[in-house]
């Protein structure tokens, strides 16, 4: 790196004030071969330079669809105190997927209270998992998701919720968006979604981007905020 010590100075400088984000190509040894033929300015190993953007405080992205996502969440004004995740979905599945990258970049599954279990078990089909992941099982409509964060974002023992939705032929994800919504304006826990689907998470995706709810076109994304 070319002027390192003006460059960590400068970074550090940054980060202090506002989040800095940023990518960097190169990060295998062929691609870091092309980035040096192309430009000379980016020699060097990529865990060196990991590092001190790691230590000058920036969050570094891989891809440009992980960029876009990090500014929007950075416009939304979410800010997260803690890394206790609470996930609710109507899918097993992606449920257990947003788990995985959860962990892997070092964040927490916030453990149920056992008084929000109690609500939901009230308010829940009985085959609902009964854990975190809160597995609202895939018909549920906006009635469902609306009683579940009630629930979930009154409970002292998560510190952010995020509120996952695949498309099914017999739940209109619109009204699910719409009811997450609504609980979300009673509540000031912060709140991600993720809505899957292309054509079917439009009007969804429309309604949390007014409302400035983050939301991701898949919940792997939700490692930004966990890597910040």
């Amino acid at each position: 790196m070319t002027y390192a010590r003006k460059f960590m100075s400068a970074a550090r400088a940054a980060a202090r004030s506002k989040p800095v984000v940023l990518i960097k190509a190169g990060r295998s040894s062929e691609a870091a071969r092309a980035a040096q033929s192309h430009s000379g300015a980016l020699a060097g190993s990529d865990r060196v330079h990991d590092a001190a953007f790691q230590r000058a405080g920036m969050l570094r992205v891989e891809t440009l669809d992980e960029l876009f996502a990090a500014v929007e969440t950075l416009g939304s004004g979410v800010r997260v105190a803690g890394d206790r995740l609470a996930i609710v979905s109507n899918g097993g599945g992606i449920g257990v997927l947003a788990t995985d990258s959860l962990i892997e970049e070092g964040g927490r599954i916030a453990e149920l209270a056992p008084a929000t279990v109690e609500r939901l078990n009230a308010v829940l089909p009985a085959t609902w998992s009964r854990a975190n992941p809160i597995d609202l099982v895939g018909d549920a409509p906006g009635e469902r998701y609306a009683a579940a964060l009630e629930a979930v974002l009154t409970d002292p023992s998560n510190d952010a919720v995020l509120v996952l939705n695949c498309p099914t032929a017999v739940a209109d994800s619109a009204d699910a968006a719409r009811a997450t919504l609504g609980a979300a304006e009673a509540h000031s826990r912060p709140l991600f979604t993720s809505w899957l689907g292309a054509s079917a998470a439009t009007e969804a995706r429309q309604l949390f981007a007014q409302h400035r709810i983050p939301t991701y076109e898949t919940p792997l994304y939700l490692s930004l905020v966990c890597r910040w």
